[in-house]
């Protein structure tokens, strides 16, 4: 389907709509439990301004490398100013383009706060019963334990950490590839709704409604040595890794220290905040997946099994209960099926009251 000014007009009426909501909810919540500060971080501000310059980068190399490695016109140069001409000034393209782009960074500067403010606001009530639920699940054992016991080789949990963060890249590489595949209307305009609504329902409402530390934050939030075991495996794994080389290692330890320690001395920094459920890593790959599933097949299992991934990584690294990537995992299911209906309505109608949603 090529992308046209109407449809591309509504898709970012749809959008801002979105943000502006979830804007007015995260001011008001400020305000009302009297973090308003928290809205003008410099520390937030500047750290976004630079991520999106490194995107930005990023964006203009893959474009580059695609010109050089795969299509090596004979001008490569000329064929560049060309393009990207056009394409600027094509107003559908660049409402297509801009839509996911503010999109993702106006999102990012109210989602950062709200986290944050979850744990000053709500505490962490839920995780003693989300600790006895995993054991309920797997027979009485934290899921941890099986994690470890099939992965808990040096080797293995390196393949786990690798994978666990390449999450942000496979997250950057999704909304860069919906940037420059602007005629993908249909699949575009789905991915970018359900992409804000799971960091606005899952990521906000989920988290705030169901306030967790995650087992790596236990024994500091309650005093409970009941994840000490895991936190000492951990360490040990991480100690074994750099002995291999000492640029590997469980890094996640380190982060897991420098979010406590801001947390504790209210002194916030961006990506800051503790909040476990529901895993916004298993809730980002599962939508991965169901959106490559569109594209290509093979793509669609390959990013499945990674999803699955980033699921064990997350128990095996102490960041979550196995229960917070289920119900990510079911919230995210609906949050697909819910934004193909509603794109499906706003792009074209007509073929929207003919045929049903495909998942």
């Amino acid at each position: 389907m090529t992308p046209d000014p109407a449809r591309e007009t509504r898709l970012f009426a749809l959008v801002a709509l979105l943000i502006g909501a979830y804007a007015a909810a995260v001011t008001a919540m400020a305000v009302a439990h009297g973090q308003f500060e928290l809205l003008f971080l410099k520390e937030i501000s500047s750290a976004l301004a630079a991520l999106w310059v490194v995107a930005f980068a990023f964006v203009f190399c893959t474009y580059a490398l695609d010109l050089l490695v795969r299509r090596r016109p004979a001008r490569p140069l000329l064929v560049m100013m060309n393009e990207l001409g056009d394409e600027i000034l094509r107003p559908d393209w660049l409402i297509a383009r801009t839509t996911v782009v503010a999109g993702w960074f106006c999102l990012m500067i109210f989602f950062t706060p709200f986290k944050v403010m979850i744990g000053h606001i709500q505490g962490f009530p839920f995780d003693a019963a989300l600790a006895e639920l995993d054991r309920l699940i797997f027979f009485g054992r934290d899921p941890w334990v099986l994690t470890h016991a099939l992965f808990g080789s040096p080797a293995a949990t390196f393949v786990l950490h690798m994978a666990y963060n390449m999450w942000f890249v496979m997250m950057w590489l999704s909304i860069i590839y919906f940037m420059l595949r602007p005629e993908l209307v249909r699949l575009r305009a789905r991915y970018i709704t359900a992409f804000l609504l799971s960091w606005m329902i899952v990521g906000s409402l989920g988290a705030y409604f169901l306030a967790s530390a995650g087992p790596c934050f236990y024994e500091r939030a309650f005093g409970d040595p009941q994840f000490r075991p895991l936190m000492d495996r951990l360490h040990v794994l991480d100690a074994q890794l750099k002995t291999f080389y000492p640029g590997f290692g469980v890094h996640g330890l380190a982060l897991q220290d420098l979010l406590w320690n801001s947390f504790a001395s209210k002194r916030e920094l961006f990506g800051g905040g503790i909040s476990a459920m529901p895993s916004m890593h298993v809730s980002i790959a599962v939508l991965m997946a169901l959106a490559a599933r569109h594209l290509n097949r093979r793509l669609g299992w390959i990013l499945t099994g990674f999803a699955a991934l980033i699921w064990i990584g997350s128990v095996h690294f102490g960041w979550h209960y196995a229960t917070d990537g289920l119900v990510a995992l079911g919230m995210t299911l609906a949050i697909w099926k819910f934004s193909g209906w509603l794109t499906a309505a706003l792009i074209d109608p007509a073929v929207a009251r003919r045929a049903p949603v495909t998942a």
